[in-house]
């Protein structure tokens, strides 16, 4: 270029830059018109005004300047000389001895400046250049300094996303600019750069802006450190552009793939089978101008189980990776491919993923990914991919825009024939659905198959009529893509989810379709069939093709035992139930359960009646196959559960049959509802209608009784319902004076709930004795008064024949200046153990089933890693039913364990002397021994203390204080009371509270991992479980203490053994102080008296009360009973747990002497007020548990129970 005037240019002979030092210009062509011109070797030349401006600012005053500018020295209109030449552009930019870059002028739009230096045009310069300039206006600055500015200056892309990609992609280029050798060889011959790979090239450099499409692909050649040539890919400007990008995409991935592509586009659709391998997890990049980013991969499939996630670290892309992106693998393709859902389709964003280097521990080694193909080929199914490679496109939001225009172009093909165009876009649909189930999106790929289902069914119905008009070999063309993407269904659990999902949405014909291709007597994990999941939802289309076939047993039953009818008729299908009972191989009185499980023996009769489904019931009794008497496993009829739910239509229908017995008690499900009757149910549930068609049978007897003792008008009286009292008293029959076994009657029912009605009903009878007290000495006016309601205080006040001052004794008076003060009645706290109580069980059933499921199997046969690693499912499963008796292996014995102490616990909650290691070995009674031992440590660390959260001192102060005080009793209780409240509500009090319930949590549960340990991974979620329960008895202890009352919680039966170890004494039952709460026991607490029956065991201890609410008085009475578990009566369990007897040594122990007169003898000895406090911890060892039990026996023998020495005191 001449020096003075810019139109003087002067182009050189090629041969000389192989001798002269010459720069080379990179620079965007911008657009096709050409507004300036130059005098080129004394001629006019048009070029552009990016190319003007570029001379006018390179152009020297006084020195020349050999420049190599592509626009002029190459003859742009002979395509041959310009393919031959754009073949050495790579080499002429690598043998400059500068390369520079124009950005454009310093003017207002300088901020456009990046997007010039990411033209096609200029990757392959600036790859090649070993030095270069950057210059933008008259500024110009060192390449690599430039790059190393932008990197510092951290300049975020949020509004510029597009950008990324490009410019960290080139800059990566320059800064490797230093290092280049300098090419000295000669021009001819095929030169390269050897960067990278073309696939590499192409994926990090597609979306660069070309004046010429072909240039884009020609531009990377010489760059590519692999050689397309072999493949025909080579420069040449007489191929159109779409045959340029096939032979491309076919080169990166596989020549067996069918790639679409348009002269006119910059698109390509390609369809393929892949397999899917991984999804992106995460991408990371360092900063905003990293060209690499990593890549977490997560593996989807059976074979890569311990190699989950995985990191790869790959070159900036094009397209921005996203998390969810998905990496598959198509067939003869070298590398993955990175993938992601747009619609229907997939889109393309990276081509060619390298796969090294692998980073993390537990994963593959670096480019394995073909030599594992067979083992993902094992673990899934390829599947039939259309994907879209855009290459105009870069972000989702865009890509989004675009679907409806991918739809146009997958489906042009078709023309005008909708029907195919239609079955094609289910089967991309499908197929898209079992590639988002492939990597576990299985909501989002249900979505998919259920629109694939809803068209699919459109389809067919459309295509019946439409199929006359069609020819031959379009029908038989259409019925083979039907075909196809039916056996698509059998994908996804052998067809079992989309029959599920077509039944549940009408879909008629699809379920005929699938049935056609599936096996209608698969399985699913719960053992059930198609038939036996469509008889539950009522889908009776599947029904009736399902029994068509005559290839399935309707009974079938699943692993609960349940059959097809059962389901239909819990669920009240009665077009299914005439359909199974028609087949006449269906039983119709089939019981729930089988071999391996137990279940709860109920009949489609008695589920139906449940229910209340009438027309079932109507069906099964006209088969007259039907057991009217059969029960389940609590003792229900089929009466009683229509009773139970107050279905009035199937009571009168089953009293019709006239072979029913209307007044059949229950065993009951829990102890307080075991022999009810049905009129009890319909009584207490307050069904009016049910109790007169009851009645009127004559065949019912109101005053039988459940076992609790109440009658069919304590339930009325209790529930309110002054009709149904009215309907049983009318009868004559109905005694309104039986009390139950507390003694209350349902005066005093009604008396407490304010039925003020009923009371007046009960009165009126004048059989009633208004001044009845219960066991625990009240009235019914003490209960209307206790809750508040004044107007039946009145009416029994008005009805009472007593004295103002004998009446003002029954009704308790509370004091309004010691309202903070947290009064409680004996009710309350008789709650609160039960429920205390209930919690220790439903805990002690959670851990027991823990324990039992890691040892549920050999140990040879299952890995405690694999065991650990289920701590989902068994949170999950603790709180599931489970009634199984058979033993697993057994928790570690006594032999098994180290620890005296935990031995000596074990063998105390043993009370007949019975080896406890019978208890352990069997899953379901080692519950009870973990409950009592929880119980014991409860009771020693918990409620022995004088106020649970005070340290050792301020108890022992507060004690001595409270010895002193002069006065009534009553007087010390009060000042008690009063002192306990104010300081558990102290902050400090409550913190210490806190910190030793968690002492005492960590105790327990550590002595019962001794005995049986629960898996690792769960055992977190277990204590913390029991940290509850904990808490709940700490509060309730401190509730106790600080009541005016004197409430105290009794030691827990102990045995007693002589200096050889033998039992010395057993404690008989007492039905004063104990309740038996063995489950399916049926003899009364009296008769378990009467009999003698020995205390095998104590689950809760004794919970008694001193004196009324207000602390005045010495009355004593039992709260909560100790309760307790018997030793088997049956001859058969008694001899399997059988004590060797001594005569001699073994005296009965006469628990059953001690009255409710003698209990005040027994509370002074346990108080703590009275006695040293023998298990009483300190500060420091609660917060550090493992203190050591005081002993007052020899070594070898057992310690000496309190209760032992309470009742010896007693007899004497």
């Amino acid at each position: 270029m001449g020096f003075g005037h810019l139109a003087e240019v002067y182009v050189l002979a090629t041969f000389l830059i192989r001798t002269c030092l010459y720069e080379a210009l990179s620079y965007v062509w911008g657009f096709d018109n050409k507004p300036c011109s130059i005098i080129v070797n004394s001629g006019d030349l048009r070029i552009g005004s990016n190319l003007h401006a570029a001379l006018s600012s390179l152009r020297h005053s006084t020195l020349e300047r050999m420049i190599w500018i592509d626009a002029l020295c190459i003859n742009q209109d002979d395509m041959t000389e310009k393919g031959q030449q754009v073949q050495s552009m790579a080499k002429i930019y690598a043998k400059a001895d500068c390369a520079i870059v124009w950005l454009g002028e310093a003017a207002d739009e300088s901020d456009r400046a990046l997007l010039e230096i990411c033209g096609a045009a200029v990757l392959q310069e600036v790859a090649a250049a070993r030095h270069i300039l950057i210059k933008c206006g008259l500024t110009e600055i060192d390449g690599y300094a430039f790059c190393s500015g932008l990197s510092a200056l951290k300049l975020s892309y949020d509004n510029f996303e597009r950008l990324r990609p490009l410019v960290t992609s080139v800059t990566y280029l320059i800064r490797g600019a230093i290092l280049r050798p300098r090419h000295t060889g000669p021009l001819g011959g095929r030169f390269s750069l050897n960067i990278r790979p073309l696939s590499e090239l192409v994926e990090m450099y597609h979306t660069r802006k070309a004046t010429e499409r072909r240039d884009k692909v020609y531009a990377l050649l010489g760059m590519s450190s692999d050689d397309p040539t072999t493949a025909g890919l080579s420069i040449e400007y007489t191929l159109p552009w779409s045959q340029v990008f096939e032979s491309l995409i076919k080169y990166t991935l596989s020549h067996s793939l069918s790639v679409k592509t348009w002269d006119d586009k910059e698109i390509a659709v390609i369809r393929s089978k892949g397999l899917v391998l991984v999804e992106v997890c995460s991408v990371e990049r360092d900063h905003d101008w990293e060209d690499s980013q990593k890549v977490g991969i997560a593996w989807k499939h059976i074979y890569f189980e311990r190699y989950r996630t995985s990191v790869w670290k790959v070159q900036a892309s094009a397209k921005s990776i996203k998390e969810g992106d998905v990496v598959c693998l198509f067939q003869e393709a070298k590398n993955p491919t990175i993938i992601r859902p747009c619609g229907s389709y997939w889109v393309v964003i990276m081509i060619s993923l390298p796969t090294g280097p692998i980073q993390q521990k537990n994963t593959m080694p670096q480019n394995e990914v073909r030599l594992n193909v067979d083992q993902f080929r094992s673990a899934t199914c390829s599947r039939d991919l259309v994907l879209i490679w855009d290459w105009d496109t870069h972000s989702i939001e865009s890509l989004n825009n675009e679907e409806r225009r991918y739809e146009n172009l997958v489906l042009e093909q078709f023309e005008n024939d909708s029907l195919m165009e239609e079955l094609h876009k289910i089967a991309i649909l499908a197929n898209m659905g079992l590639v988002l189930r492939d990597i576990r999106k299985d909501v989002k790929s249900e979505d998919y198959i259920r629109k694939v289902l809803a068209i699919l069914e459109m389809t067919i119905r459309n295509g019946k009529h439409a199929s006359s008009s069609t020819t031959c070999e379009n029908n038989l063309d259409i019925t083979s893509d039907m075909e196809g993407i039916v056996e698509l269904f059998l994908h996804i659990k052998g067809g079992w989810l989309p029959l599920q999902w077509a039944s549940e949405d009408g879909q008629d014909a699809i379920v005929k379709q699938i049935l056609t291709k599936a096996d209608p007597n698969m399985v699913d994990e719960e053992g059930r069939t198609p038939l036996s999941w469509a008889s539950e939802k009522g889908f009776g289309a599947a029904v009736k093709v399902l029994l068509g076939t005559g290839a399935i047993d309707p009974d079938a039953r699943d692993k609960a035992g349940w059959t097809p009818l059962l389901w239909a008729a819990k669920n009240g299908h009665e077009e299914i139930v005439k359909l199974l009972l028609s087949t006449k191989t269906v039983g119709p009185d089939t019981k729930e359960g089988n071999d391996e499980t137990r279940g709860t023996g109920r009949t489609p009769l008695l589920l139906a009646s449940e229910a209340g489904h009438m027309e079932v019931v109507r069906l099964l009794l006209e088969t007259h196959k039907v057991d009217l008497g059969a029960r389940d496993e609590s003792g229900g009829t089929s009466l009683m559960w229509a009773v139970k739910n107050g279905h009035t239509d199937v009571v009168r229908l089953l009293l019709r049959t006239g072979t029913i017995h209307p007044n059949a008690s229950e065993d009951g499900e829990v102890e307080n509802e075991g022999g009810r009757t049905p009129l009890m149910w319909a009584a207490s549930n307050g069904y009016e209608d049910i109790v007169r068609l009851l009645l009127d049978t004559r065949r019912v007897e109101p005053d039988s009784r459940d076992k609790s003792g109440r009658t069919a008008i304590a339930f009325a009286v209790e529930s309110g319902v002054a009709a149904i009292v009215k309907l049983l008293l009318s009868t004559s029959r109905a005694d309104p004076e039986v009390p139950d076994k507390d003694g209350r009657t349902p005066l005093m029912l009604a008396a407490e709930g304010g039925f003020e009605e009923v009371v007046q009903l009960l009165l009126n009878t004048n059989k009633v004795n208004i001044n009845s007290k219960d066991k625990r000495g009240r009235t019914p006016l003490f209960l209307a008064a206790k809750n508040g309601h004044e107007h039946i205080v009145s009416i029994l006040a008005e009805r009472n024949e007593l004295t103002y001052q004998e009446l003002q004794r029954q009704v308790p008076i509370t004091s309004n200046h010691e309202s903070f003060l947290n009064i409680k009645d004996d009710d309350y706290f008789e709650d609160r153990c039960k429920q205390l109580f209930s919690n220790v069980q439903h805990w002690v059933t959670r851990f027991s089933r823990a324990g039992d499921m890691r040892t549920s199997r050999r140990r040879d046969e299952i890995d405690d890693e694999v065991v650990d690693s289920l701590e989902a499912v068994l949170i999950s499963q603790l709180d599931e039913r489970d009634d199984d008796p058979a033993p697993g292996l057994p928790a570690r014995l006594t032999s098994g364990i180290n620890d005296e102490k935990i031995i000596d616990r074990l063998d105390n909650v043993m009370l007949d002397g019975t080896d406890v290691d019978l208890y352990l070995y069997d899953r379901l009674r080692r519950r009870d021994v973990f409950t009592a031992i929880i119980m014991g440590m409860l009771w020693e660390y918990t409620f022995t203390r004088y106020l649970f959260g005070l340290n050792r001192e301020t108890r022992q102060v507060l004690k001595s204080l409270e010895r002193q005080l002069p006065g009534p009793p009553e007087a010390r209780r009060k000042w008690r009371a009063i002192t306990l409240t104010l300081l558990s509500q102290r902050e400090i009090a409550r913190l210490q509270l806190g910190l030793d319930a968690e002492a005492v949590t960590n105790t327990i549960f550590q002595t019962l991992c001794a005995i049986l340990s629960p898996p690792n991974n769960i055992q977190d979620h277990l204590r913390a479980q029991l940290h509850l329960v904990v808490l709940e008895a700490a509060e309730l202890s401190v509730e106790i203490r600080t009541q005016k009352a004197e409430y105290m919680m009794l030691p827990p039966l102990s045995p007693e053994y002589d200096a050889n170890g033998d039992l010395t004494a057993t404690a008989f039952f007492n039905p004063h102080l104990m309740n038996e709460c063995s489950a399916g026991t049926e003899i009364s607490n009296e008769d378990l008296q009467a009999h003698e029956v020995v205390v095998r065991m104590a689950l809760f201890p004794l919970l008694v009360k001193k004196g009324g609410d207000d602390g005045v008085g010495d009355d004593e009475m039992v709260v909560f009973p100790a309760q307790v578990l018997i030793a088997p009566q049956d001859t058969d369990e008694a001899k399997a747990m059988a004590v060797p007897e001594n005569s001699e040594k073994e005296k009965g122990l006469e628990v059953a002497a001690v009255s409710a007169d003698n209990i005040s003898q027994v509370t002074e000895t346990s108080s703590e007020d009275s006695i040293l406090e023998t298990s009483d911890i300190s500060q420091k060892e609660i917060l550090e548990p493992g203190r050591t039990e005081l002993s007052n026996s020899g070594p070898g023998n057992r310690r000496l129970g309190w209760v032992r020495e309470i009742l010896a005191k007693v007899r004497k």
